[in-house]
């Protein structure tokens, strides 16, 4: 006996796809500089805590330039000074930077400190890519921008 289904059930437009979690993201690629809590090593590697909504309200697209092309240069983040080199990460998918930018952003509250929070996607994320900008060029955007 062959089952029929007269009306197949269709499933609504408007669902949203599932977003990929940046925690896993986050783990493997930037808690042995930046800690689990976000904390940093002080003097070593700055901290993301408190402070990434800083750099978001800044220029929303100075973060996906930090892991697009990473950054090389004297910064300064809560009167802390470091001088370093994060590397880039462009192998990650524009899928994985979007959800790792989002998990820092809102593991630690910073978005809640942002008033037009948005979260990112990929589609913010691809339009940066190819760009022909070394780390020491971020650390140029970062001080155009007005960050220590």
């Amino acid at each position: 006996m062959e089952a029929v289904v007269e009306d197949p059930i269709e499933a609504p437009e408007d669902i949203a796809p599932v977003a990929l979690d940046g925690a896993p993201i986050f783990a493997a690629q930037c808690v042995g500089c930046h800690q689990a809590t976000g904390a940093g090593i002080p003097g070593a590697f700055p901290p993301l805590a408190n402070h990434v909504y800083e750099l978001y309200e800044a220029d929303r697209d100075y973060l996906p330039l930090v892991l697009l092309y990473g950054l090389q240069g004297p910064i300064e983040v809560n009167a802390q000074s470091y001088n370093g080199l994060m590397p880039r990460f462009a192998q990650l998918t524009d899928d994985q930077i979007a959800a790792t930018l989002n998990y820092v952003l809102e593991a630690w509250g910073d978005a809640d400190r942002i008033e037009d929070y948005e979260p990112y996607a990929a589609t913010d994320i691809e339009p940066l890519r190819g760009r022909s900008l070394s780390a020491a060029d971020v650390h140029d955007v970062r001080q155009e921008i007005g960050l220590p």
